[in-house]
């Protein structure tokens, strides 16, 4: 649900105003009006809104979103497996084993 800031109240008990929202729509609904971009996923967020943004806005996205795909690609071409093995291999030689 898209909601949207309709102003401060006071509340009783509560030394400081409180702000209030109204709801506006549904994501679904106004992906379909404006060109928004939602993508939720648990490793995975990504919360666009076209019309809202500058192009120097877009500038700055395009380059995140570049930046972000070239480290997927790299991880995949590397692969992630390896590079923790390596990891897990460089720890084994630092630590040295204790024996009895």
């Amino acid at each position: 649900i898209h909601c949207e800031e309709h102003g401060q109240i006071k509340v009783k008990g509560i030394a400081y105003p409180v702000a209030t929202y109204v709801a506006v729509d549904s994501h679904d609904n106004l992906d379909r009006e404006r060109q928004l971009i939602r993508e939720d996923h648990p490793n995975l967020k990504l919360n666009l809104d076209l019309d809202a943004m500058s192009l120097d806005e877009r500038s700055q996205a395009a380059a995140v979103l570049r930046r972000a795909l070239d480290r997927l690609s790299a991880e995949d071409r590397d692969g992630k497996s390896g590079r923790v093995a390596k990891q897990t291999s460089a720890r084994a030689k630092a630590t040295p084993s204790k024996t009895a």
